[in-house]
């Protein structure tokens, strides 16, 4: 989901080679609504997000992947904000009509 991926681009420093003194943007694009906490239970999912990295190389796919989608839950929009503010990384999002007015209420 978004917030599962804005989650690992911000925690998984090393991954995305985030360098410690330079301005950090995070583009999201989607053009739907995010899952958020407690949306992983439909799935059987109970655990909290620990808001930590779970990513690893896969030489198959020839790319990193996310590897916790079915232990974690989905992050909560307050673990998102804290973890932007304590990276110091500003999210900037592009998102269709029919979802603005969504983004601007998370946004406030």
């Amino acid at each position: 989901g978004t917030l599962d991926a804005m989650m690992q681009a911000i925690v998984c420093r090393d991954v995305v080679g985030w360098r410690e003194k330079s301005r950090k943007i995070l583009l999201v694009m989607t053009d739907d609504l995010v899952h958020t906490a407690g949306d992983g239970t439909l799935a059987g999912i109970y655990k909290p997000n620990d808001a930590k990295c779970h990513t690893e190389f896969d030489p198959v796919l020839n790319k990193t992947v996310y590897t916790a989608a079915i232990e974690y839950d989905f992050p909560s929009i307050e673990q998102i904000r804290l973890a932007l503010l304590e990276n110091e990384i500003v999210p900037v999002f592009a998102v269709t009509a029919k979802t603005k007015s969504y983004f601007e209420n998370l946004a406030e």
